[in-house]
């Protein structure tokens, strides 16, 4: 799928130019709505997205937050609120809390370039122990104040990177 001119690659980078340009350009817009874009992202943008959106949502009354997902590989959409009206919205999911950590001393175990051949992704292998060594004190700093000790008892998410990564994780 990332092979140099591959159509794969290609077309759905063609799609999201036109659908990402014709959203972002279209002038019945508001002038207000504000616009954030994150680049290079990669799969860490899913989770900084949602932070982001939650956020705007509750210090923006009343405004809903498209978020637009346009990656080398998907192209997807999902909208954030607060404060749902009820009997007209119908809310699949509820953001309790939203944060993100920087694991000490992890520079370099996780990169990802693109270039023109290809998108290049490199998980060292110290990654997995990385992560599998700091995910219980995260789960606890992150649920513990919300009075939740059960981790299986909520919707929570390790990024996989693969099946040492989530072995880890799992131990």
């Amino acid at each position: 799928m990332c092979a140099y001119m591959a159509p794969s690659l290609d077309t759905r980078q063609d799609m999201a130019e036109v659908v990402v340009s014709e959203l972002a350009l279209r002038p019945c817009i508001d002038l207000s709505v504000k616009r954030i874009m994150l680049y290079q992202q990669g799969c860490y943008a899913g989770g900084t997205v949602l932070r982001i959106a939650k956020d705007l949502a509750e210090n923006t009354k009343g405004a809903p937050v498209l978020i637009l997902c346009s990656e080398t590989t998907i192209l997807a959409a999902i909208i954030v609120g607060s404060n749902p009206m009820l009997g007209v919205e119908k809310p699949i999911v509820e953001l309790v809390s939203t944060t993100e950590t920087l694991v000490p001393n992890s520079a370099g175990a996780i990169c990802e370039t693109i270039r023109e051949h290809a998108l290049i992704m490199h998980i060292g292998k110290e990654a997995p122990d990385l992560i599998g060594n700091h995910t219980e004190n995260r789960l606890i700093e992150v649920f513990h104040p919300l009075g939740i000790s059960d981790w299986n008892s909520v919707f929570w998410a390790a990024h996989p990177g693969g099946r040492a990564i989530l072995d880890q994780v799992e131990a």
